[in-house]
């Protein structure tokens, strides 16, 4: 039965991306699929661990579902417009290959190879920029208002400053290097501004 299921599926793949050169929309589905199975299992992960508390789940299993909705949106939405943008552009003729006849089967390797590319920038862009400044957006704004609810205060960000580590005499480590290595210090309260 499940082999069964595993080569209706791979059929299925193969039929709609493969067989029509469309790899850039296989990797696309694949990888939102895989993303999507990571995060249930990282929720289920997170609502069986026994050493996490009740109130901590309670926390944790809305902001990482809501983390993974927006991972998971944004990454598809993202690969899959940069993908169609560029197959729009190969197929207007703002990208062009030299030497190659519109429709022939060099053309829509090319053409796919383009989308491909395209795609994987897309997929770069959403998880490593868009996401992580969205996440921290919407994660200040949850914290702020879990703080207000409960009537706690956000604990205290320590300032730190960065200084040079004093030189030791003959350390071989320190002396080949020409460099001087930084600490970061905490700074004292009364220095705050």
């Amino acid at each position: 039965m499940k082999n069964n299921i595993f080569k209706r599926t791979l059929t299925t793949l193969y039929e709609k991306f493969a067989k029509n050169d469309n790899t850039a929309r296989l990797i696309i589905v694949a990888s939102t699929g895989c993303m999507i199975l990571a995060s249930i299992a990282n929720l289920i992960g997170i609502s069986i661990d026994r050493k996490t508390s009740k109130e901590e789940k309670l926390f944790l299993l809305p902001q990482e579902a809501a983390d993974g909705v927006l991972n998971i949106g944004l990454y598809y939405f993202c690969s899959e417009a940069m993908r169609k943008a560029a197959v729009k552009a190969v197929d207007s003729g703002k990208v062009i290959f030299k030497d190659v006849a519109k429709n022939s089967p060099e053309f829509v390797k090319g053409r796919e190879g383009v989308a491909l590319v395209a795609s994987i920038i897309g997929s770069i862009v959403s998880s490593n920029i868009i996401t992580p400044i969205i996440r921290n957006a919407i994660g200040a704004k949850a914290r702020s208002k879990m703080l207000k609810e409960t009537g706690k205060k956000a604990p205290e960000t320590p300032d730190y400053i960065v200084r040079p580590m004093p030189k030791v005499p003959n350390a071989p480590s320190v002396q080949h290097l020409n460099t001087t290595p930084l600490r970061i210090d905490r700074v004292p309260s009364g220095l705050r501004v």
